[in-house]
């Protein structure tokens, strides 16, 4: 007689290996992603663009320092016929850097969000951001709560947020570390080869993206150096200043949220190091708490995996995703 527990793991292998023969069955629609730019006041927006126009819209929104490659593995598995524009933000990726003399801030990146659904004609839609891409998706679901119907935030629970008499010291040093990239930004780039350039990277992201996956990040994310001897980083120097002007203070952060009003997913990874969890338990709690009363609806999922789980085991995500976009999308766009 099968006893109940192997009952239960044969029912999840056979779901697992369903939802795999479904996602290979799906490849064909995500299979030719276009590159598009979105022209803005210094330059352009970089995007790629999974998916047909006439779909259900989606942003979809890196984390820091990285570019749209992230999704380069996730998107192909969602089942859903949705139109995914994966950008690279400002000074990230292949799109273009701020002017001399300014600096990365929040509401930059609140203008060119608005900049870009303007441009892609989008009235209502859907964002996936994944780690300082979810924080600014849900700064803007919170400034523009009737056009966003649901937010995916991937490995983020909330803004970070202190105690107002945080603030004079660090933007003391921030404002040091602005003016210390400028200085930099009058020196070449440094010349890597691909090897290196690859460590770097798996480096400089904490190791937390497996060394096979990080070419998906380095295909938008170097550029051959104009002396030939190798690559150079293409993102803006001045996007590593850890600056306080994408920080809040505690009371702040939540007259932002109570004006959510989109359906909101939540999908933390088990194994994230710490640093990326370092907010007090009792802020934390009182952001949940908001979620549950403001939001349409609110759903927490955790995990198996680390800060990058969607793009080191996509697999582990997407069915989420999906289930989630089977619960609150109304009406899908027909092919």
């Amino acid at each position: 007689m099968i006893s109940k527990n192997i009952c239960l793991r044969l029912a999840c292998i056979s779901v697992n290996k369903i939802y795999r023969l479904q996602s290979v069955a799906n490849m064909s629609k995500w299979s030719n992603p276009v590159e598009i730019r979105i022209p803005n006041s210094f330059g352009y927006i970089a995007a790629k663009a999974w998916g047909k126009e006439q779909h259900e819209p989606v942003l979809a929104l890196h984390g820091w320092q990285d570019n749209a490659g992230s999704f380069d593995r996730l998107i192909p598995l969602l089942n859903k016929d949705l139109y995914i524009v994966a950008i690279d933000a400002p000074g990230h990726g292949l799109s273009s850097h701020l002017p001399a003399g300014t600096w990365y801030h929040y509401m930059d990146n609140m203008i060119e969000i608005k900049k870009i659904v303007d441009y892609l004609k989008w009235d209502k839609f859907s964002i996936i951001g994944h780690s300082l891409g979810a924080v600014m998706s849900m700064l803007y679901s919170c400034i523009f709560p009737d056009d966003v119907k649901n937010l995916i935030m991937l490995d983020i629970l909330k803004p970070t947020s202190y105690d107002a008499d945080f603030f004079p010291g660090i933007m003391q040093t921030n404002i040091k570390d602005v003016i210390q990239f400028e200085q930099k930004l009058t020196n070449p780039a440094p010349v890597y080869s691909p090897e290196s350039a690859r460590k770097r990277l798996v480096d400089g992201l904490y190791n937390q993206v497996k060394p096979e996956y990080i070419d998906c990040l380095l295909k938008r994310g170097c550029q051959p150096s104009k002396c030939g001897k190798g690559v150079v980083f293409s993102r803006d120097i001045r996007v590593q200043v850890e600056s306080s002007f994408r920080k809040f203070s505690h009371d702040t952060l939540k007259g932002f949220l109570t004006n959510l009003r989109c359906n909101l997913l939540v999908i933390l990874a088990k194994d994230t190091p710490k640093m990326f969890r370092n907010q007090p338990p009792e802020n934390v709690n009182e952001c949940i708490n908001l979620y549950r009363k403001t939001c349409k609806s609110f759903k927490l999922i955790e995990v198996d995996g680390n800060h990058f789980v969607h793009l080191n085991h996509p697999e582990r995500v997407a069915p989420f995703i999906d289930d989630f976009f089977d619960r609150n999308l109304d009406q899908l766009s027909k092919i």
